[in-house]
C-alpha cells in the first residue's frame, strides 16, 4: 500500500502511547509531504510514529513545531523523539527540506528518533529542540555503536549545537556524544537559522501555529541546501507557504534548508557565490523552440570558452562565446530568426561547448 498524505495542518491531537497523528505498523509506504504538525502530544513520536518493516517513508517539506512526547517508560524502553520516532531497517527513509523546531520529549531525541541503516536526511532544519538527551537527534546504534552504517547520512543540514547535540544510544539508560560523526555527514551547519518570528517553549501552552518559521534575511540556510538539487528531487514545485520551491535570484538557483525559500532579493552580503564542481552543458530551452532559446553551462574553473551552432552537416553556422570565462554558472541565448541577418531553415541543430580539458555537444530543434 502506498500512501500520501498532502497539504494538512495536524494540531493539538494527543495518543496516550504513540504517534497522536500517524501511527503506523507495517506493510505500507509513505510519502508525508507539505504538512504542518504543531502541538501534537504522545508517548513517544508526538506526531509520527514509523515501525519496522514498513516499505518506505519520505518526509519532504513539512514543518514539525512544538510537538511534546513524555514518555515515562524512556530509559528503559529506549523510546524517543519529540516529534518523529522512525524504526525501520530495510526500506529508504528520507527526511528532505523539513524543519524542525521546539519539539521536546522528556528523555532524548528533541526531535528525531532514528532507528534506520537506510535514513537519509537532506537540507533539513533542527533548531530549539529540546530532551535531557540528544537535545536534537537521537539515533539508535544498539548492535553495535562503532558501526558507522548505523548512523544516518547527513548532508546539507542546519543542526544547532551542530554533531555534538546528536546523541546515540547504546543501551539501556546509556547515552554517548562524539564530535567525530562516524557516519556521512557533509556541508552541514551549525548557525541559528533566524526565524521571521519563531515563539518560544514547548507543548500545548505555547502555540506553534501563530508564529512564523520562514527564514528572514541573512539567514544562512538561504541558498545553503544541497545545490545539485532540482525541485524534481525535493519532490514539490512549492514550499510550504505556496511559493516556488526554488527561488531566483542573479541565475542562483539553489534550495534553502528547511521548508521555506526566502522569497526576498538579498543584498549583495547576504547573497553566496557557489562555485560549480564540474564544468556542464546542459540542455536548451525551450526544445524545441522558435526563434530564441537559451543555453545554460558551468565553468569550474577559469578557462578559455567556445560556444558555436553547427548544422546537421558539421559546418558552423554561429559563434556565440569565444573569450575567457571565469568559474561560475553562465547562460546565453540564441535567435534562430536573426542568425547573421538570416533566419535558419527549421530542423535539427548542434551546440558545442569547448573548453580546456572539455567537451561536450548537444541537440537542439528549431521550428519555424
Amino acid at each position: 500500500v502506498d500512501v500520501i498524505l498532502e497539504n494538512n495542518t495536524f494540531a493539538y491531537n494527543f495518543a496516550g502511547n504513540i504517534g497522536a497523528v500517524l501511527g503506523h505498523d507495517k506493510d505500507c509506504s509513505f510519502t508525508v509531504k507539505n504538512n504542518i504538525f504543531a502541538n501534537n502530544q504522545a508517548n513517544s513520536g508526538a506526531a509520527i510514529y514509523y515501525y519496522f518493516n514498513g516499505k518506505g517513508l519520505y518526509l519532504i517539506n513539512n514543518l514539525f513545531v512544538k510537538n511534546y512526547s513524555k514518555d515515562d517508560y524512556a530509559s528503559v524502553t529506549g523510546f524517543g523523539g519529540g516529534a518523529v520516532n522512525i524504526k525501520n531497517v530495510d526500506y529508504p527513509v528520507v527526511l528532505m527540506n523539513n524543519t524542525f523546531a521546539n519539539n521536546r520529549h522528556d528523555y532524548m531525541g528533541g526531535a528525531p528518533y532514528l532507528s534506520s541503516t537506510t535514513t537519509k536526511l537532506i537540507n533539513n532544519v533542527f533548531y530549539n529542540n529540546s530532551a535531557p538527551n540528544a537535545p536534537e537527534i537521537i539515533i539508535i546504534a544498539t548492535s553495535n555503536p562503532a558501526d558507522s552504517t548505523r548512523f544516518p547520512e547527513m548532508n546539507y543540514n542546519c543542526i544547532q549545537g551542530g554533531l555534538d547535540s546528536i546523541g546515540v544510544y547504546v543501551g539501556t539508560g546509556k547515552i554517548q556524544y562524539d564530535s567525530t560523526y562516524l557516519g556521512i555527514a557533509t556541508n552541514n551547519i551549525s548557525a541559528d537559522p533566524r526565524f521571521v518570528n519563531p515563539s518560544l517553549g514547548y507543548g500545548y501552552q505555547f502555540d506553534g501555529l501563530s508564529a512564523n518559521w520562514a527564514l528572514e534575511a541573512g539567514s544562512p540556510c538561504i541558498n545553503a541546501a544541497n545545490p545539485y538539487f532540482t525541485v524534481d528531487s525535493i519532490g514539490t514545485e512549492f514550499d510550504l507557504a505556496g511559493n516556488p520551491r526554488i527561488y531566483m535570484f542573479d541565475d542562483i538557483k539553489i534550495a534553502d534548508m528547511g521548508a521555506y525559500e526566502f522569497q526576498e532579493i538579498p543584498t549583495a552580503m547576504d547573497k553566496v557565490e557557489i562555485l560549480p564542481q564540474s564544468t556542464a552543458l546542459y540542455q536548451n530551452y525551450p526544445n524545441p523552440f522558435n526563434p530564441t532559446t537559451t543555453i545554460r553551462y558551468n565553468l569550474n574553473k577559469v578557462s578559455t570558452v567556445n560556444i558555436s551552432v553547427y548544422d546537421i552537416l558539421g559546418k558552423r553556422i554561429k559563434e556565440l562565446v569565444n573569450a575567457v570565462q571565469n568559474a561560475g554558472e553562465y547562460k546565453i541565448s540564441w535567435d534562430g530568426k536573426n542568425n547573421i541577418g538570416n533566419s535558419v531553415s527549421t530542423g535539427v541543430y548542434y551546440y558545442k561547448l569547448q573548453t580546456v580539458g572539455f567537451s561536450a555537444m548537444k541537440k537542439m530543434i528549431y521550428i519555424r
